[in-house]
C-alpha cells in the first residue's frame, strides 16, 4: 500500500530537488524516497555502531576517527547542496 503525505519545503530547496530530479529523469517522489531510505539506513548503522561501543565491542578500533569522517561527509554533503542552490 502506498500512502501520500504532505511535506513543506522552502522554494529554493524544492527548486534544487526539481533540478536533480530532472537531471536524473526521476520524479520528486522517487528522489525524496531515496533520500529518506539513505537517511534511515545511515541512522540504523550509527545506532548499531553506538551499541557496539556501549557493549565494549569495537571491531574497527578507532571510532573517534570514524565518527569524525561521518561528520565531515555530512558537512561536505551540505556544502555541495548549498552550492547547487546557488546555481541558476
Amino acid at each position: 500500500m502506498t500512502a501520500k503525505i504532505l511535506v513543506s519545503f522552502p522554494q529554493e530547496f524544492l527548486d534544487a530537488i526539481d533540478r536533480v530530479a530532472a537531471e536524473e529523469h526521476r520524479s520528486r517522489s522517487e528522489l525524496v524516497r531515496e533520500a529518506l531510505r539513505a537517511y534511515l539506513e545511515t541512522r540504523l548503522v550509527r545506532k548499531m555502531r553506538l551499541k557496539q561501543i556501549a557493549d565494549g565491542y569495537a571491531p574497527y578500533g578507532d571510532f573517534a576517527a570514524e565518527f569524525a569522517a561521518w561528520d565531515m561527509a555530512s558537512d561536505e554533503a551540505l556544502a555541495n547542496f548549498e552550492k547547487e542552490l546557488d546555481k541558476p
